[in-house]
Parts: C-alpha cells; structure tokens; sequence
C-alpha cells in the first residue's frame, strides 16, 4: 500500500488495495481487512476476519493479510517485526500505541 495508514499492510516492492473494516460486537469489536495484490495486475486476493480483535481491521487483521500475500508473492516474509506483531497480537491490546512506536515516521 502507498496510501493511507496502514503501516502494516507495507510490503517493500509491492503494491496492494485493500480496506480495512471493523464490525461492532456485543464483546470485543471484529477486525477486518480485505485485498488483493499486485495492484497493477493481481495475482492473489485476500481476506481476513479477526474475530473478536478489539481494534481496528488495520492493526489486527492486515498484518496477518499482508504476510499471506508476501510469502504467496516472493516466496518468504522479510519482516520479523510484522511476523512477531502477529504472534504475540493480545485482543484490546494491540495496536495504535505499537504503531506509533513501530512506524517509521517516528523513528
């Protein structure tokens, strides 16, 4: 992605369009993120739910998409602090603060 917020969905060299999404729950919200990739001529589409994520579709379930396109597109994952947001994502607790700290705009 070249526009918009989502920090996590940047995969370097690839263009994705997606949207992000996050669906009201009597719990914890629901987070989503729906995409597809190269932008310029797709290969593969994506779509994720993270159900009861507590935070928006872009920190909870475009990290996940992202990694799915980018071990689908060049064969690996070249962010280790992607892959490691998404295995120690905490439902509620993840996200905006992390972003501010991850994003390299703040470094």
């Amino acid at each position: 992605m070249t526009g918009g917020s989502n920090y996590y969905a940047n995969i370097p060299q690839v263009e994705i369009a997606g949207k992000t999404g996050t669906a009201q729950n009597p719990g914890l919200d629901h987070g989503w993120f729906t995409s597809f990739a190269p932008l310029d001529n797709p290969e593969i589409v994506v779509t994720v739910l993270v159900e009861n994520a507590g935070r928006f579709g872009s920190v909870s379930a475009s990290p996940i998409a992202s990694l799915l396109i980018e071990q689908y597109l060049t064969g690996e994952t070249k962010r280790p602090h992607i892959l490691n947001y998404v295995l120690n994502f905490e439902a509620g607790n993840a996200g905006i603060e992390d972003e501010e700290e991850e994003s390299p705009d703040n470094e």
